[in-house]
């Protein structure tokens, strides 16, 4: 009856954690994910590194005066750098802690003109231990993450992926 479980967790161990390593031990960045925005649009973070282009996410709230404050130069961040950054909306929260409705009028209002993402599961938000709103993270091409700040970075040139050419 031993056998079983043993059997299971070498299975386990052989498949799973280790192909996560590579040869010289470092942890492999994993697989990342596709995320499908408030309008239903779906978005490959993996194809959009590949696209020269590295990824913001902005993580905000409607009620957060401080987001609200910010917006205006997160929107001009995004319009000066599309070319090199995408950027999103991240709104971490049940449909019992957000209302859709109210996200969508606050991010109308605030003429955000990137995707907005509901983070129901609070996945993303943990992926990036995300500790409260706003929070900036900008992911680069090796699936790193290059800045983790509540505020807008001061120089976002610094941020833009032109280690790949076109």
């Amino acid at each position: 009856m031993m056998k079983l479980p043993i059997l299971t967790s070498l299975f386990l161990i052989t498949f799973f954690i280790l192909p996560s390593f590579a040869d010289d031990g470092k942890l492999l960045p994993s697989p990342f994910f596709s995320v499908r925005d408030m309008d239903g649009k779906p978005h490959n973070l993996d194809e959009i590194l590949e696209s020269k282009k590295n990824i913001v996410l902005v993580f905000w709230q409607t009620w957060c005066a401080v987001c609200i404050r910010e917006a205006p130069s997160l929107v001009k961040a995004s319009q000066e750098n599309i070319d090199s950054l995408q950027f999103f909306g991240i709104i971490s929260g049940t449909d019992d802690d957000v209302d859709d409705a109210e996200v969508r009028k606050k991010a109308k209002k605030l003429k955000l003109p990137y995707p907005q993402i509901r983070d129901r599961d609070l996945s993303i938000t943990i992926k990036y231990e995300v500790k409260g709103t706003p929070t900036i993270v900008i992911l680069g091409p090796e699936k790193d993450v290059l800045y983790n700040s509540h505020h807008a970075p001061s120089d976002w040139s610094t941020f833009r992926n032109t280690s790949k050419s076109n």
